[in-house]
């Protein structure tokens, strides 16, 4: 029996999100949500890098979480909602990373807005032979 060695990688990415709007009702008062244009989005804090839990690697859970944030006028993460990978610890993971986010405030005819934006994580599992052959590809 050969035991082979594994690289976890786990990558919360913020280029090319997607980005949706709605309006809805909040404490009683009617606010606009509404849709940025990607150049409007600007990260201030980045995501904390996505700890790949322990017991998802040894299941050989892997796939892509996306992770919808609603984004207050004060650049600050309210609320984020994993739509789902099918693993719960994943998603959980990642919205841990992706909830400690900054943005700049958006700024929209004269007004702040909330926004929400879609951030993607996604947990892969590689063996070391694999990285390794894809390292020597990338060196010739």
């Amino acid at each position: 029996m050969q035991l082979v060695q594994k690289q976890y990688l786990a990558i919360a990415a913020i280029a090319g999100c997607l980005l949706v709007s709605f309006t809805f009702s909040f404490a009683g008062e009617w606010v606009q949500t509404i849709k940025p244009e990607a150049h409007e989005v600007v990260v201030i804090k980045p995501p904390e890098p996505v700890i790949y839990p322990k017991i998802s690697r040894d299941l050989g859970e892997s796939g892509l979480v996306r992770v919808e944030l609603l984004v207050g006028v004060d650049g600050l993460v309210l609320e984020a909602r994993p739509i789902t990978s099918g693993f719960a610890r994943l998603d959980r993971a990642c919205v841990n990373s992706v909830s400690q986010m900054a943005f700049k405030p958006l700024l929209r005819d004269g007004q702040v807005s909330r926004f929400k934006i879609i951030v993607p994580c996604r947990f892969i599992l590689k063996s070391l032979d694999s990285v390794a052959s894809a390292m020597e590809k990338q060196t010739k």
